[in-house]
């Protein structure tokens, strides 16, 4: 029976760690616990990919240790790319102070804009006292509305005089933070 060294089970914890990391961090994606348009994500795959190539050393795989570095590389690209955009990003005064944090209270509808386009959600929302949440699965929604053209109708109008009414708070709040 072979014995394994102090070093070879570092390797492997190593590389179980980078195992753990990359199923972790892909289960918290599929699961909306992170999102892909951030930092982490990538960062978090870098070193799993990191931690699996350091576990190479020790019972070397070429295929793997292309995969691994691949990777890195596109982590890196992707971190860099979202860096970039970022950076290039510039604000008038005013549309600093629009993008400020906004209130909403009893019955207030979030993410309807989400749910109209379909792109991710572009704000994060904080809960300030005890909320109860009703939460739809978009796709599960689109499907209700249309089987229920009629419901659809009601709901789509809904959205719209929600939408409406936050940006008129909106802007009016931020008319009067500019005087």
């Amino acid at each position: 029976m072979e014995t394994l060294t102090a070093s070879e089970t570092l390797y492997d914890w190593v590389g179980m760690l980078g195992v753990a990391l990359y199923l972790g961090s892909y289960a918290a994606l599929q699961t909306g616990f992170l999102r892909g348009q951030g930092y982490l994500y990538p960062a978090i795959n870098m070193a799993a990919a990191a931690c699996v190539l350091i576990s190479l050393a020790n019972n070397f795989n070429l295929s793997s240790a292309i995969i691994q570095i691949s990777w890195i590389v596109i982590s890196v690209i992707g971190i860099a790319r979202m860096y970039y955009v970022q950076s290039r990003l510039t604000f008038t005064d005013n549309e600093l102070v629009f993008m400020g944090d906004a209130t909403v209270g009893r019955g207030a509808v979030i993410g309807e804009v989400t749910y109209r386009t379909g792109h991710p959600a572009t704000a994060t929302v904080t809960i300030s006292e005890d909320t109860v949440l009703l939460r739809f699965e978009v796709n599960a929604l689109r499907a209700f509305v249309a089987r229920n053209a009629d419901i659809g109708a009601v709901l789509e109008q809904n959205l719209a005089n929600h939408l409406r009414a936050k940006l008129t708070s909106m802007n009016s709040d931020r008319a009067a933070a500019a005087e």
